[in-house]
């Protein structure tokens, strides 16, 4: 599947760092999802948010939490804004990681597989991953090969793959938000 984003950014958050997340706000749903590098050892704790990965409309915005000297103050006021909803797949588990590692809090969340399966009164859909939500309800396939999904989402440069898989699962949980009418 080719990329449906027309523009995105990464940023890694250094002492001059702003992140502008412009008029289009006002447009109030926000995907957002979280990846971290992934622990092989059974039974040590998860490893910290790596990245951050925010999409309204076709715009997404990677920030690489881990790698940055300091958050943002815009981040940190968007996060907390009442006025945005932020959509995702069980989201309530990768905002409380980001309070949890980063003391970042969002004010208002929406969780896009309860809202499916309200919407379509579809009870399976509240165990339903994005991909099974993306293919079952917008019909579009999406790729998450697994080199990716457990690939080191600490490193100081993304790779090309690991660029692409962030930004799109970002615009699908924007994307299955809007559409859900949340």
């Amino acid at each position: 599947m080719g990329s449906p984003l027309k523009n995105f950014a990464v940023a890694t958050g250094g002492s001059k760092t702003t992140i502008k997340l412009h008029a289009t706000i006002a447009s109030k749903i926000v995907g957002l999802d979280i990846e971290w590098r992934p622990t092989f050892i059974r039974g040590s704790s998860q490893n910290p948010v790596g990245i951050l990965q925010l999409c309204i409309s076709k715009s997404c915005l990677i920030f690489q939490i881990y790698q940055a000297t300091c958050i943002p103050r815009s981040l940190r006021n968007a996060l907390s804004n009442p006025n945005i909803i932020y959509t995702g797949v069980r989201i309530s588990g990768d905002t409380k990681k980001l309070y949890k590692d980063y003391d970042l809090e969002t004010s208002c969340e929406a969780d896009i597989a309860s809202l499916a399966a309200q919407a379509f009164d579809h009870k399976d859909f509240k165990r339903s991953g994005l991909k099974t939500l993306v293919e079952t309800i917008i019909g579009e396939e999406l790729e998450k090969p697994k080199r990716v999904t457990m690939s080191n989402w600490d490193a100081k440069y993304l790779t090309p793959a690991q660029v692409k898989y962030a930004c799109v699962n970002a615009y699908y949980s924007y994307k299955l938000g809007k559409l859900l009418q949340v």
